[in-house]
């Protein structure tokens, strides 16, 4: 059943965007744009709806994805994502990195393009909500957004708690697994666990019993356990519950100016605080030098909550001009581009990496994933799990 994905509480967010918008679904807070070509699709609709959704990121910077949805398509996905690579090619390099795709032909089937918790998840709800309530071929894109959102996204709506496994405790141990195998790592045990959580023996051997379950930790002779490979399938649905758990405090600069991480670089270099390492596109270049990355548009650091100061500390002392993103609500058309993000983690020890790299400490493989997705750069966090993981093969 539809509800008992994890993954799906945040389409619940969605609202038609209006008859004179460039795309059809737009989330509550600004971040996401759906453009849907129905009926009989083939490429035409696809370089249509590429060309508007591109158009949108555009005019619109704080859209962080435009996701383009083909239904009923008649081309098949070898043609599509040909095409579909082609087009991208044209496109500035922060664009690429900003759109997505979700193909669905006649039969149901589904493909999704980049590998994306919040691609797939979106592709899962549609195809979902077809199943329940097909629409009829002559639909156009502003009515399918309107139907939906009048009762079947709706019904996603997020409960008390997203899932019943996917707790703040799991999400803690599951993070410290993954971050231990990417590094290379091997075994631990349940006491390791609790020591680096911060947990107690009961949240961390049911974390491990549902890891298990899923089919994605291995059980050692002697007590000890470790993931038996990259936790695809249990990574997408943390991936699209991070912002949840992790509660990023994004800042902006309202002064207007254009916007200069490498300040605030340098201030960080300068004043070391405890606690604070550097994760996004610093922490990923560390991890794997010879990742692609047009800029570094913001600044994000992972802080330890139990000995990093706190947000009004921090920026008292690096910036104190920044403003949450979140009270800029109403005041522009587009909520605006985060200059600096802060993620706390919840947890007893840091993991961060303990080579210092410009003044500050790196955030762990799996901190710095998670920065990679919300940014959307899932190419570049994709090809970083295969870099981390053939360099643990060869070790």
């Amino acid at each position: 059943m539809l509800r008992s994905k994890p993954e799906l509480p945040g389409l619940a967010g969605y609202l038609p965007a209006g008859a004179s918008a460039r795309y059809d679904l737009r989330s509550k807070d600004g971040r996401t744009a759906v453009k849907f070509k129905v009926g009989h699709t083939g490429v035409r609709e696809l370089h249509d709806g590429l060309a508007e959704l591109a158009l949108a990121l555009d005019e619109q910077s704080g859209l962080r994805l435009g996701c383009l949805v083909m239904l009923e398509a008649r081309v098949t996905w070898e043609r599509v994502i040909a095409e579909w690579t082609a087009l991208l090619g044209l496109l500035r390099g922060d664009l690429q990195n900003r759109l997505g795709l979700v193909w669905i032909d006649e039969g149901g089937n589904g493909r999704t393009t980049p590998e994306s918790g919040r691609v797939e998840a979106l592709a899962e709800a549609v195809q979902s909500a077809i199943r329940r309530n097909r629409p009829a071929r002559a639909v156009d894109g502003h009515a399918l957004a309107r139907r939906f959102h009048a009762g079947l996204l709706r019904a996603l709506a997020p409960t008390s708690a997203p899932h019943a496994t996917i707790s703040g405790g799991f999400f803690e141990v599951f993070k410290v697994l993954v971050a231990t195998w990417l590094r290379g790592g091997g075994k631990s045990t349940l006491g390791d666990l609790q020591r680096l959580c911060g947990l107690s023996y009961p949240t961390v051997a049911g974390a491990l019993a549902d890891l298990q379950v899923r089919g994605e930790l291995q059980r050692n002779r002697d007590r000890s356990v470790e993931l038996s490979a990259f936790p695809r399938h249990t990574w997408g649905q943390i991936e699209a519950l991070s912002d949840h758990f992790r509660r990023p405090i994004e800042l902006y600069d309202p002064s207007g100016r254009t916007p200069e991480p490498e300040f605030l670089l340098a201030r960080l270099r300068r004043i070391r605080p405890p606690g604070v390492a550097f994760g996004g596109i610093l922490g990923a270049s560390h991890w794997h030098p010879d990742l692609d990355f047009v800029g570094c548009p913001r600044l994000d650091l992972c802080l330890l909550a139990r000995s990093a100061p706190g947000p009004q500390e921090l920026l008292a002392r690096l910036d104190p001009t920044l403003r949450p993103c979140a009270e800029s609500a109403g005041r522009f058309d587009a909520a605006p581009q985060p200059l600096l993000v802060l993620h706390y983690l919840h947890r007893q020890e840091a993991l961060f990496e303990p080579l210092v790299a410009d003044g500050l400490p790196v955030a762990d493989p799996a901190e710095t994933l998670l920065d990679l997705h919300e940014l959307n750069l899932d190419s570049q966090a994709l090809e970083l799990v295969r870099h981390l993981s053939a360099r643990r093969g060869r070790a």
